[in-house]
């Protein structure tokens, strides 16, 4: 329209000084009104965004510590239209460094009895699984902070969970070789034959097939009455008659 020429019936003062103002305004660089692009926007415009938005709380920032505005903007705007799901939950606490998280809707996913009959459908609970070595966060208070806020309105959170991972035997499975099993600990086999029987019998040798014995005599200590010379006499008997050894009869005393 700035283009074209005025005709000679308004081509006068009036005519002539609008067509200045049309010629004005096509030189204007209208750009900075797209302030839904965000790579163009002005940065003077970003704080007024985040309030249109309602980004201004401190569960979007949390997000995105140490991020700029425009950062935050293009990245909670996608996030903003899922606020109150599943996937909101998730995705901010996949921000937080905690992805995969699961959620458990209502009290009779977990077999809860807590609330009453008609409330217990509206509680939620959110667990993650911990890997080897992990351990939970000694801060609970932003994931609880986002649990709260992208929750769905209508709906309460439970608990915040961590299961750890179950106890295993992590030792390696033992293999036969051969000769020796690997595994935590090596173990020699035996080696050794297996015995063979040479003849029908087992033949023993070196033993004796007598046993020699010393004569046994009583011995006189004087403590009985004697009246022999050489003692003996009249010293009573120590051994009750001859002793056998291998069927011999050794001397009497």
């Amino acid at each position: 329209m700035a283009n074209l020429s005025l005709t000679p019936t308004v081509n006068d003062a009036r005519g002539q000084a609008f067509s200045a103002i049309q010629d004005r305004m096509a030189r204007i660089d209208l750009s900075p009104l797209l302030i839904y692009r965000l790579a163009s926007v002005p940065a003077a415009i970003l704080p007024y965004l985040a309030w249109q938005f309602d980004m201004l709380s401190s569960e979007w920032s949390l997000l995105l510590a140490g991020s700029t505005l425009e950062q935050l903007l293009a990245n909670a705007i996608p996030l903003h239209k899922t606020l109150g799901t599943p996937y909101a939950l998730k995705v901010a606490f996949a921000a937080l460094g905690w992805p995969n998280a699961t959620i458990l809707e209502g009290q009779n996913a977990w077999g809860g009895s807590s609330w009453p009959s008609n409330q217990g459908w509206a509680v939620f609970r959110v667990q993650w699984a911990l890997a080897i070595g992990q351990a939970p966060p000694a801060d609970l208070s932003s994931l609880a902070a986002a649990a709260t806020f992208f929750k769905p309105a209508r709906c309460w959170l439970d608990a915040l969970s961590f299961v750890f991972p179950p106890i295993e035997d992590s030792a390696p499975t033992p293999i036969d070789n051969g000769t020796t099993l690997s595994g935590a600990a090596s173990v020699v086999l035996d080696t050794a034959p297996p015995p063979v029987d040479h003849g029908t019998s087992f033949k023993m040798v070196g033993l004796r097939s007598t046993d020699v014995y010393s004569v046994i005599a009583p011995l006189c200590n004087g403590h009985y009455f004697c009246t022999g010379h050489n003692c003996g006499a009249n010293e009573p008997y120590v051994a009750d008659g001859p002793v056998v050894v291998n069927g011999v009869a050794q001397n009497a005393i």
